[in-house]
Order: C-alpha cells, then sequence, then structure tokens
C-alpha cells in the first residue's frame, strides 16, 4: 500500500452542498461536497452497511455523517488538509480491514501530476475488498481541456472520460466504466 505523504494546499474545502451555475441556474454540484455523495447513493453505488474510504475528502467530516445517515461507515484519507497521524491511521485501519468501496470527488482534477495521480488510484485499488468500487467523481471545470491555475490550485478543466486510461492502467479496462451523465469513472477491484 502507498505510504502517506503530505501536501500543502491554500484553498478552503467544500462544506455541506457546494453549487454550480448552469446555462443561468443554480443547482447541485454532484462532484463535490454532499453532492457527489447523495448523487452515488441515488445512483445505488453506495449501500448501507458497507464501509467507504473517502480519499480527498478535506478537513470537515460532514462527508462521514451524511454517509452515517445513510448507515455506510465512512473514513477520510486527505494528505492536503488532514494531519499525517489521523492519514497513518486511517491507512493503518483499511489496511488491516479492507473497504467495500473507494470514493475521490473532484479529486483527480486538482492533481497536476501523472505520477501522484497514479499513486491516488493505486491507493483506490489497494485498499478496496476483492469485488470492491472505487468511485471517481471528476469536475471538468471551464472544459476547455487546458489546465490553469487560480490562487496555487490546480483545476485540469478536463472531463471524466479523459481519466479512463489512468484508471484502467491500474484496474484493467474491463473493470472500468464510465458515466458520463454524472461525470463518473466506476472501477471493480
Amino acid at each position: 500500500m502507498p505510504g502517506v505523504s503530505q501536501y500543502s494546499w491554500n484553498t478552503t474545502n467544500v462544506q455541506g452542498f457546494s453549487q454550480i451555475e448552469v446555462n443561468g441556474q443554480k443547482q447541485v454540484d454532484t462532484t463535490e461536497g454532499l453532492g457527489a455523495f447523495k448523487d452515488l447513493l441515488e445512483l445505488g453505488l453506495l449501500k448501507p452497511y458497507t464501509k467507504n474510504l473517502d480519499i480527498g475528502g478535506g478537513e470537515f467530516d460532514d462527508g462521514t455523517r451524511y454517509l452515517a445517515d445513510h448507515f455506510i461507515e465512512n473514513a477520510v484519507y486527505d494528505p492536503y488538509m488532514r494531519p499525517v497521524y489521523q492519514n497513518e491511521q486511517v491507512l493503518a485501519e483499511v489496511e488491516s480491514s479492507p473497504v467495500d468501496t473507494v470514493t475521490s470527488n473532484s479529486v483527480l482534477n486538482v492533481i497536476d501530476n501523472l505520477e501522484a495521480r497514479k499513486e491516488h488510484i493505486l491507493l483506490a485499488y489497494s485498499v478496496l475488498n476483492p469485488g470492491g468500487q472505487a468511485l471517481f467523481k471528476v469536475w471538468a471545470g471551464n472544459e476547455t481541456g487546458q489546465g490553469s491555475y487560480t490562487d496555487g490550485c490546480f483545476q485540469s478543466n478536463q472531463p471524466a472520460e479523459n481519466y479512463m486510461g489512468e484508471v484502467a492502467e491500474i484496474f484493467g479496462l474491463d473493470n472500468v466504466e464510465l458515466l458520463a451523465d454524472h461525470k463518473l469513472v466506476i472501477a471493480k477491484k
């Protein structure tokens, strides 16, 4: 299993439901925050009485509480927003007791380095039970396909399908599917 790598991040995380504007209308963003979990629950991909690891889940525990209301045990690993000791504890827990699902909500699109993205995907793979699923939500930003930095933070501006190859490299091509309407790459171990 990959070790703990700590990074710095200078933007506050989403708390609760975040909103985006689409065609002049505000709507819940289904790629991050509670909107992502709500979408995954509605799709039946997160199920009651299971264990989930949320990689890159931020500094707040809103998602953990939200999933607990749906009888899902959740742990958060975030090398940007959580202290080393918490990340080490979470990794030790999931190493001794793998999880049924891994969520990565709006994380792949903010990692500007291919090797770091592969490490992120490999961590998801390594902590899953056989038959478990990793659920990668991707926010496509301005959808130009051109990565950019704002206030020192990267956004790839790429759609979910552009990450299929990277995920398939670790999970295998036959184990990866795209739900483009949900900005979601699903990978099965």
